[in-house]
């Protein structure tokens, strides 16, 4: 029987909200007015506080206490035509429901409240009654001790991102806030090993992330697995996921009540070790990829926009993340507004204010005044209140329109010529921010016991003589073995000519490996020269337009013309054979084979080498910038230079191809102190120390 089941029984998806008690409050006292409120809590519609005809049986579990723990929950059936069923019965029985459809889906539910020191979570398997709990317990309707204040908050935001986005990005969702266009999509869904090193440091900043799921274990190393009374195996929750504005937490499912305790409690200890804990750079937004995304400004700066340019009204951003069942009649009102529903900016108003049509099949149903307003200190809301209506006020489309606008905070986005932006709640105001550019290989080519000028790019005597000089291609022969790295065989193609594919080619065969390095000369060798964008640009663009390369076939077939070409008075270009001179036939011919049995390269980078960039300088640009951003003249290059770099990058990783820059590590001389001036007789010497 179903009144049978208890907490025990159960094996609930770890998908929470997660909130915070307040200081003066009982959990005992708050779980049991839960516990005596469940049947109203998951009858009401949260939308017009009407009773759900759907639901049945509403089922109180027995609450559970053990070592700290206090949960409550039910279970209920909710009963609803298929989303598939048009017909209703036309000639009911007398008694009979005149709506009662000729078919029912039936399908269980459960609600959960969970409390353990400080910290409780709901979870619930469709939205009523999370709604209905969330609304009840935040106006402080638990008892009359708790008719003051609400007893519970939910957990700070920045304390959820920076506990559950760290380590390796593994989903990503983003939503845009810029201006609808067909150059751009309005929202991502990226699926990797690592997204952080995925986004997009251009393209990118104008998209604001509304939910992650992270691999949690920095190390990569599996958790030991702890047996269970019952047997299950259980491991701390790993990948985790965070919807960020509806703040809910999920994780894999465990496979007992104890399992779900467990892992719970698991999550709760990581959020307390969070909060009152300074910000590092390994966690939350500060991250490397997050901190390029788009970032929320306080509500207070509503004040600042001006001149509303475009709406819009779409899904909500936390749509495509739901991970708990939701009603088909949410789901059809959802795609009949994005399949044929719009708003249209119909006047500005002051200061943020506006009004707008709204259409549907592309008839004008009415007009509607909007007023942004701030709730609290990162929450925008809207007043909205109709103007004029084009079609009667109860035509079905109005209707269907005003269901959505229910949720008018999370679905409206509003564009000002001022800058800012509303979207789905929060204020932002999009900016240029500089992209670092980190991918430097710093080499001390100075180096007395193994000099290279770098100034010069290739051997005087000629390509015949790479090996014997102190030119870059000197440097890449009798050094590759070295940073190139290879752990068997490996083949170096000097393809120095017209129409070159790169100034040198390494593969290693046996790990599937392609390199293609740009080589240019530095424009100067004095320890004091200073950041330069010049000598990159031309080598940059070298690498770029030969990016179709790291293709395998087009590569085999660019070197098979190499081969085709090669006569007695005219050699091929020279190869080295782990780092021995090889035949050019020979060794283009190995390359060749490789290439066409191994189509799907491993680890394939384009490699610049300009040492131009000395790491003291590249260190003292970027202490300016910090000190006075663009207030210097190697501030500028720097911010020039990295942008370059930057978009080059950003080009191969579409591609996935990594990217490299060599730069000069060589010790700069100190400068030579000139002994001070020693002043000749006492009077003289008196006024060169300040004496009196």
């Amino acid at each position: 029987m179903a009144g049978e089941v208890a907490l025990e029984d159960l094996k609930p998806q770890l998908v929470i909200v997660p909130y915070k008690l307040a200081a003066d409050a009982t959990a005992e006292a708050i779980v049991a007015a839960v516990a005596g409120r469940w049947e109203r809590l998951v009858a009401t519609n949260p939308a017009t506080g009407a009773t759900r005809k759907e639901v049945r049986g509403v089922t109180v579990m027995k609450t559970w206490k053990e070592d700290g723990w206090l949960v409550t929950g039910a279970h209920y059936l909710l009963e609803r035509p298929p989303a598939w069923l048009r017909r209703y019965r036309k000639a009911p029985e007398p008694g009979e429901d005149p709506d009662e459809p000729l078919l029912l889906n039936r399908t269980h539910h459960l609600a959960l409240f969970t409390v353990q020191e400080g910290l409780a979570a709901i979870h619930a398997t469709e939205d009523a009654p999370a709604s209905n709990l969330q609304s009840w317990l935040a106006d402080g309707r638990v008892g009359d001790s708790f008719s003051a204040s609400a007893p519970i908050e939910l957990v700070n935001r920045d304390v959820l991102e920076r506990t559950f986005i760290k380590g390796t990005a593994k989903q990503l969702w983003m939503q845009g806030i810029h201006q609808p266009t067909t150059l751009k999509p309005d929202r991502k869904i990226f699926f990797g090993r690592d997204l952080r090193d995925a986004i997009d440091s251009y393209g990118d900043q104008t998209f604001d992330p509304s939910g992650a799921i992270s691999d949690l274990m920095a190390d990569g190393k599996q958790p030991d697995a702890e047996v269970l009374a019952d047997g299950e195996d259980w491991r701390p929750p790993r990948r985790v996921g965070l919807v960020f504005e509806e703040r809910r937490v999920w994780t894999t499912p465990p496979a007992s009540f104890e399992g779900f305790r467990r892992s719970l409690g698991d999550l709760f200890n990581r959020i307390r070790a969070t909060e009152g804990q300074p910000v590092v750079g390994n966690e939350g937004r500060s991250q490397h990829g997050y901190r390029l995304l788009a970032q929320s400004r306080p509500s207070t700066e509503l004040a600042e926009a001006q001149e509303p340019i475009e709406v819009y009204l779409g899904a909500a951003a936390e749509e495509a993340l739901r991970v708990s069942a939701y009603g088909d009649h949410e789901r059809d009102l959802e795609e009949r507004w994005l399949e044929s529903g719009r708003v249209e900016l119909a006047r500005q108003g002051p200061g943020a204010e506006f009004a707008m049509a709204v259409f549907l099949d592309d008839e004008h149903l009415l007009d509607l005044a909007v007023r942004p307003v701030p709730i609290g200190d990162d929450r925008i809301g809207f007043q909205v209140a109709a103007e004029a209506y084009h079609v009667p006020i109860d035509d079905r489309r109005v209707v269907l329109f005003d269901e959505l606008q229910r949720d008018i905070d999370r679905r409206l986005s509003v564009w000002y010529a001022s800058g800012q932006v509303i979207q789905s709640g929060r204020l932002f105001k999009p900016e240029w921010r500089d992209v670092p550019f980190d991918s430097w290989r710093w080499w001390s080519f100075g180096d007395k016991a193994a000099f290279y000028d770098i100034t010069k790019e290739k051997p005087k005597a000629g390509l015949g003589a790479i090996g014997s000089e102190d030119s870059l291609f000197d440097f890449v022969v009798q050094t590759a073995v070295t940073w190139f790295d290879p752990q068997g065989d490996w083949l170096a193609i000097c393809d120095d000519a017209a129409g070159e594919i790169a100034d040198f080619i390494l593969i290693e065969p046996g790990r599937r490996r392609l390199w293609l390095v740009h080589a240019k000369g530095a424009f100067s060798g004095s320890e004091r020269r200073l950041i330069a964008v010049a000598p990159y640009e031309q080598v940059v663009s070298q690498a770029k337009k030969n990016v179709r390369f790291f293709d395998a076939v087009a590569l085999s077939k660019e070197l098979g013309l190499r081969v085709a070409a090669i006569a007695p008075d005219k050699p091929g270009p020279p190869c080295w054979r782990n780092g021995a001179p090889s035949d050019s036939k020979t060794a283009l011919d190995e390359a060749i084979a490789f290439l066409d049995s191994n189509p799907a390269l491993r680890e394939p980078t384009a490699v610049v080498l300009q040492p131009h960039v000395h790491e003291l300088a590249l260190a003292d640009a970027e202490s300016a910038q910090e000190k006075n951003p663009g207030g210097s003249i190697s501030a500028m290059l720097l911010l020039r230079l990295k942008s370059l770099l930057a978009d080059t990058e950003i080009t191969f990783e579409r591609i996935g191809v990594r990217f490299l820059v060599f730069g000069d590590k060589t010790p700069r001389t100190p400068k030579a102190v000139k002994a001070p001036k020693v002043a000749r007789g006492g009077k003289k010497r008196a006024r060169a120390v300040g004496t009196p």
